[in-house]
């Protein structure tokens, strides 16, 4: 018999539980989830990786040459994501003096897809400033923290232009499974 590998038994686990305990803990569930799913994406692209233990300013390390990456993950059916007839994953926080890579993964509910964005600290830095999301926290975002929201749309950031948010769009979407990002 195959041994199941980690993030299959999570996936599988989180499958069952009940909705109200998804809610509940969905920020647990999906920081975890987007991990995990990284892990296995990078086991298969032959990168050797270790998490990182506990609180800390990244997520994972490569081995080979130290890289520093950072994960965020978005559910996208969570209430935040599916405002009106708005679809917008995202996230925020971002601080690229905290690492080399940015990995940004989004996924629905039923976890039949998982999608990842892959950015080096540069792209990252070309990230809108968090203080200019037009949300009632963004006054209080931490200096030099980037907020990534795809698709960025204009009407949620002070002063963003069509082009600017068009530019970012384009550049995220190609972004998608860009591995080689990594070995650079």
């Amino acid at each position: 018999m195959k041994e199941e590998d980690d993030f299959s038994i999570i996936k599988r686990t989180y499958l069952k539980l009940s909705s109200g305990f998804k809610t509940r803990y969905r920020g647990r569930f999906t920081q975890i989830l987007g991990e995990l799913s990284v892990l296995n994406e990078l086991k298969k692209h032959n990168f050797d990786v270790e998490p990182k233990s506990g609180q800390g300013s990244y997520d994972l390390k490569v081995k080979d040459d130290g890289k520093k990456i950072e994960v965020k993950a978005c559910n996208l059916s969570n209430p935040w994501a599916k405002r009106g007839n708005d679809r917008i994953g995202g996230c925020s926080g971002i601080n690229p003096d905290k690492f080399d890579i940015l990995i940004y993964v989004d996924f629905e509910d039923d976890l039949k897809s998982f999608k990842h964005y892959i950015f080096t600290k540069k792209e990252a830095e070309n990230f809108p400033d968090a203080k200019r999301e037009k949300r009632w926290y963004a006054k209080k975002a931490r200096e030099n923290t980037r907020v990534l929201n795809y698709p960025f749309k204009t009407k949620n950031f002070e002063d963003m232009t069509t082009e600017e948010a068009n530019d970012l769009n384009s550049f995220i979407k190609n972004s998608r499974n860009k591995w080689n990002k990594i070995k650079k």
